[in-house]
């Protein structure tokens, strides 16, 4: 009888700390804005739409418009892709990453999930990227 109880015990609070897990990535996918600086153009316009697809993984579509100085028409790119989360150390602090293209390090894109929701642009080296410009991609949905 023991032996059910600690079994069922241990099954409850398995389920328990899975949906904690899920509920603490479901504020995770969303549209975000922000721009980014750009040393042959005025200004880079990127939107990042994250989606879910598990409880930390899950699609993104990161469109990248590049605006110029004096002309009229901008280039736009647009790339897509799989995200994972993961908890890293930035800065010596517990933090949760979003990294775009996870599976490719060469190509891998970095963001600190902030506590304001907001995403915070890294370097390859996981270091907030420093720029005269708020380079925060700001959650819109």
């Amino acid at each position: 009888m023991r032996k059910q109880i600690l079994i069922l015990l241990t099954c409850f609070f398995t389920v328990i700390a899975a949906h904690a897990q899920e509920g603490k990535y479901a504020t995770v996918p969303g549209v975000y804005k922000g721009n980014m600086p750009c040393e042959e153009c005025k200004i880079i316009e990127t939107e990042l739409e994250l989606t879910y697809s598990t409880d930390s993984t899950g699609t993104f579509s990161l469109r990248d418009k590049y605006i110029s100085e004096g002309s009229k028409e901008a280039i736009s790119s647009r790339i897509k892709g799989e995200y994972a989360i993961h908890s890293d150390v930035i800065n010596t602090t517990k933090a949760t990453v979003i990294v775009l293209n996870y599976d490719n390090e060469d190509k891998a894109i970095y963001y600190l999930l902030k506590a304001d929701g907001n995403l915070l642009p890294l370097d390859k080296e996981k270091r907030p990227i420093t720029a005269q410009i708020d380079c925060t991609l700001k959650r819109l949905l």
